[in-house]
């Protein structure tokens, strides 16, 4: 079991649903980071604390943080903040963007499944 779980949190039903489907592994693991990428940390704080009551409902303390993406794309910056939180799961809802905005603009699911490597990632769509 991942003693370090990330998850990528955007407020989308999909994160939602993976977060659902995660709670198992997350009760099990000895830390849980809620981490959202943007530029305005402010705009983030009240999801992130309804997603961290929630874990509380299940018995998973957790952290948040809100990581601006510099000059990195959202994908790039997810698998920084998962490479300095070590977390040996990453949770994130998948294609929350309409089909034709993906294949044409990529997104941060097709850049997370291409570059996490020996990071499991637990998806849900």
């Amino acid at each position: 079991m991942p003693s370090n779980v990330m998850i990528a949190w955007d407020e989308s039903p999909e994160c939602w649903h993976a977060v659902s489907a995660a709670i198992p592994f997350m009760q099990l693991a000895k830390s849980v980071r809620v981490i959202s990428v943007d530029r305005d940390a402010d705009s983030r704080k009240a999801s992130q604390a309804e997603v961290l009551a929630y874990l509380r409902c299940h018995g998973i303390a957790g952290t948040a943080q809100v990581v601006a993406p510099e000059l990195r794309s959202v994908g790039d910056t997810l698998l920084a903040a998962g490479a300095e939180h070590e977390a040996g799961l990453l949770v994130m809802g998948a294609y929350s963007h309409s089909r034709l905005r993906e294949m044409l603009l990529g997104g941060a699911t097709r850049h997370i499944l291409k570059n996490a490597s020996a990071r499991p990632v637990l998806l849900a769509h």
